[in-house]
């Protein structure tokens, strides 16, 4: 019995994280057109004839996005994972002290 629940429960796991994963991926997304168009998307990029000026607006925009957004997003991705397994491992442990103590008292 208890090896079904932690399946389920571990099927569970999966199914969240990968559900945040999704919401995330969507949400950076997201933040990649919004910071980039507030750059001025590829009519400020382009508009300048000088190479230097584009790359640098280039490197800027890109350090913007991975640096301040990126591993923010992957932080806090892993951060829910780490919760939710500690609660996953805690709550099969109960259940299984709960069906121990119940048999011990049917004998």
């Amino acid at each position: 019995m208890t090896q079904i629940l932690f399946f389920f429960n571990s099927i569970s796991f999966f199914i969240v994280i990968s559900f945040y994963n999704l919401l995330y991926f969507i949400y950076f997304i997201l933040l990649f057109f919004n910071v980039y168009h507030k750059k001025g998307g590829l009519k400020k990029m382009y508009v300048y004839a000088d190479q230097k000026k584009k790359l640098e607006l280039e490197k800027q925009f890109m350090n913007i996005i991975f640096k301040k957004y990126f591993l923010i997003v992957q932080i806090k991705i892993f951060l829910l994972s780490l919760i939710y397994m500690v609660f996953v491992i805690s709550q099969t442990i109960i259940i299984e002290d709960i069906f121990l103590y119940k048999n011990t008292f049917n004998k």
